[in-house]
């Protein structure tokens, strides 16, 4: 092992781990699976290579009985910093064809997908078309925020840092928390003219509607000790304590037959799983203003580091 030291934070990652390596899996024990984000360069912002490498991840995971316990955790300064916008405005070219509509389960997809796609020729049965990452991400966060509420392992989150937006909701369908001391989550996306559409199943159902209401339209950073009062976090240790804490709560909970843990994590979470209609509305709602003059307005704002009124700087009110 060999330590990846990113500014003042550290973890041990084997020698042979690369940058590029977006998602990195430690199986620590035949029980223990470690997971971490690996971006660090980028505060593990979520890429679309990132989210599909998590979700391959945690797909052949939940498929494996050997496992019970799942930690996930971030390299660098952050845990997560929520969806990569640099990416996310992205264009890749897709081919579309008029058969493309049965591809979709309802109307409100099929035409959220087609406001998004631009097209750049006149062939009428089937167009070559430019399409932002940022349609695919979302889908991306939302089937890892539903497995991880639907994983047979119990799901540890180790936590330091920022967890803002997407990476916020990714702390939210964990089991259980351990943050550091630094460790605060934020919901910045009406900064850009978004609603955080995609975050309201999953949240709604562990914080009380004012607590919500108040971090949700003030996009204000909520601290591990507010996160633990909200019960959002379980347990506050020292960065240095994060992984041998988390370890020594893993082993606790490694005492029971694997299925019977599944079966008893399974009737704890039904209650939190989000239906499908609330997925596909949060979706909806999403696209809705994705491409809206506004949004893009915000988002170059951001890039540019500038208010969006007055041309002045914003890099001091930045999250990250």
């Amino acid at each position: 092992m060999s330590s990846v030291n990113i500014e003042t934070r550290t973890f041990l990652l084997p020698s042979s781990v690369s940058y590029s390596e977006v998602v990195h899996r430690t199986d620590y024990s035949k029980k223990i699976v470690f997971l971490t984000l690996n971006r660090p360069n980028r505060c593990n912002a979520l890429s679309l290579e990132l989210l599909d490498s998590l979700l391959a991840h945690l797909e052949e995971i939940a498929k494996n009985p050997q496992y019970q316990i799942l930690i996930l955790n971030g390299n660098g300064r952050h845990f997560c910093s929520g969806l990569d916008l640099h990416e996310a405005v992205l264009k890749e070219e897709v081919l579309i064809s008029k058969e493309d509509a049965n591809l979709f389960p309802n109307e409100l997809e099929r035409k959220s997908f087609f406001r998004f796609v631009k097209n750049s020729n006149d062939d009428k049965s089937s167009k070559t078309n430019a399409v932002a990452q940022g349609y695919w991400m979302p889908h991306r966060l939302l089937e890892i925020l539903l497995l991880l509420k639907k994983m047979p392992q119990f799901v540890i989150a180790a936590v330091h840092g920022a967890a803002y937006g997407g990476g916020a909701g990714i702390v939210a369908a964990c089991d259980f928390v351990l943050a550091s001391h630094d460790f605060r989550l934020s919901f910045p996306e009406l900064k850009y003219g978004l609603p955080p559409s995609l975050l309201f199943p999953f949240f709604r159902r562990k914080i009380a509607p004012p607590d919500f209401r108040r971090a949700v339209l003030t996009s204000l950073p909520i601290d591990s000790q507010r996160a633990r009062d909200l019960k959002l976090v379980q347990e506050i240790v020292s960065f240095d304590e994060l992984i041998p804490e988390s370890l020594e709560y893993a082993n606790a909970f490694c005492f029971g037959e694997t299925e019977i843990v599944a079966r008893t994590k399974g009737m704890i979470n039904e209650s939190e799983i989000p239906s499908n209609d609330e997925l596909q509305k949060a979706l909806a709602e999403h696209w809705k203003y994705w491409n809206t003059p506004e949004t893009e307005e915000r988002i170059n704002a951001f890039f540019e580091k500038r208010s969006i009124t007055s041309g002045e700087s914003t890099r001091d009110s930045e999250v990250i």
